[in-house]
């Protein structure tokens, strides 16, 4: 696990990442889940993601109680949800949370407070979504689109993504992963921008078929492969995020 988070940190490491958006359409999509549902991979979950600084003025507790309820109204979730509140020595969380029957909705309000000279602080406020989806692409992919529109409204610059994971029984080899990878690529018309495949495999690459991306330095990424053996379950676990992959796998 960490090789392979080691290698990923060493490829963003060299490159200079901007972001850029690029809108697709429905047909695009659905070529799209259709790729990925070709892989046929076991127990796929998916997982859509937001976040970004809150472009507001300061809340206060109560009103970002309110915009967490508004932005769950937004996603459809109208009850049956509950709301936390963490205190720390330099900021809260407030989080909104729904256990669904196919899906986990977790929306959070962060406000950190950074010392400065004397005793003053900087506050900065932040908004996260997660909706954690089994066995739904079709659905990950909806609400990608539901979440963009919602945080555009409230969020500067929101990093938005898609993370689907799935397994292969046993290990494969990295013959058997190639196939399975370069098999996808070809389907989505995507070039290979920096790759990694020895004792780790992570792959970076572009296609015009995905709505998101990152500049890397002059080249376009927005699909994300990483592969990992799980020893303790004997698989193969396989991540595919869009347009990068944000977090420990």
């Amino acid at each position: 696990m960490k090789k392979i988070l080691a290698a990923v940190a060493v490829i963003l490491w060299t490159i200079a990442i901007l972001k850029g958006v690029k809108m697709y359409t429905g047909e695009e999509k659905e070529q799209v889940i259709q790729a990925f549902h070709s892989m046929s991979m076991g127990q796929e979950q998916s997982k859509v993601s937001s976040y970004g600084l809150y472009q507001g003025d300061y809340l206060t507790v109560e009103e970002q109680k309110l915009l967490l309820k508004t932005i769950a109204n937004g996603l459809g979730i109208v009850d049956n949800y509950s709301i936390t509140e963490e205190n720390g020595q330099y900021g809260r969380k407030l989080l909104l949370f729904l256990d669904g029957v196919n899906a986990d909705t977790q929306i959070a309000f962060y406000t950190t407070e950074t010392p400065q000279t004397g005793n003053v602080y900087e506050v900065s406020q932040y908004v996260k979504v997660d909706i954690t989806i089994e066995d739904s692409l079709e659905s990950a992919f909806y609400y990608q689109d539901k979440v963009a529109v919602l945080m555009n409204r409230y969020v500067e610059n929101p990093q938005n993504s898609i993370r689907i994971q799935g397994n292969y029984a046993g290990c494969l080899s990295i013959e058997e992963k190639d196939v399975i990878v370069m098999e996808l690529l070809d389907s989505l018309n995507a070039d290979i921008v920096a790759e990694h495949r020895q004792d780790t495999y992570v792959i970076y690459a572009y296609t015009s078929k995905l709505n998101e991306y990152k500049e890397v330095g002059k080249e376009k990424v927005n699909l994300t492969i990483a592969v990992s053996y799980n020893e303790t379950e004997n698989n193969t676990q396989m991540i595919l995020a869009t347009p990068l992959l944000n977090e420990d796998f």
